[in-house]
């Protein structure tokens, strides 16, 4: 809840900044004007924000390739199907099944500590240097 109050907060000041040309739609995110994101300024900005990381081009990034990084991290991990789903936001795991078919890895029922063990480990060794860790997919 607290992003949704730091979003509503922003949004205000966006509201204040634009006057007049702000156009009211009632949408959480929108742009600074008020109106519906255009996907390719949100390539922009988040090509824009990795900009100054080492050893990655901005122009093969989307976010939708880091989702799908996320997703094969997870699913190679051994994270079961079910809260990969739930970390996504999917309804169903046949959602997830449908749309990550290629990242998905088969799982046979782990134990539910070892996908935990693998998760902390995965983050804690991507992190330990205090840097946000960049996943790409494969070509």
């Amino acid at each position: 809840m607290n992003a949704l109050h730091q979003q509503k907060e922003q949004q205000d000041e966006e509201r204040e900044a634009a006057g007049k040309n702000w156009k009211e739609n009632g949408l959480v995110f929108a742009s600074k004007v008020g109106t519906a994101i255009d996907p390719s300024h949100v390539r922009r900005d988040f090509r824009n924000a990795i900009k100054d990381t080492e050893g990655v081009d901005p122009a093969d990034w989307t976010p939708r390739a880091l989702r799908h990084s996320f997703v094969s991290l997870l699913s190679d991990n051994g994270l079961p199907l079910e809260e990969i789903s739930r970390l996504v936001g999917h309804s169903s795991t046949a959602v997830t099944e449908a749309v990550y078919r290629k990242q998905i890895r088969p799982v046979l029922q782990p134990e539910p500590w070892l996908w935990i063990a693998s998760l902390t480990r995965l983050i804690s060794e991507d992190t330990s240097s205090g840097a946000v860790p960049i996943f790409v997919d494969g070509p």
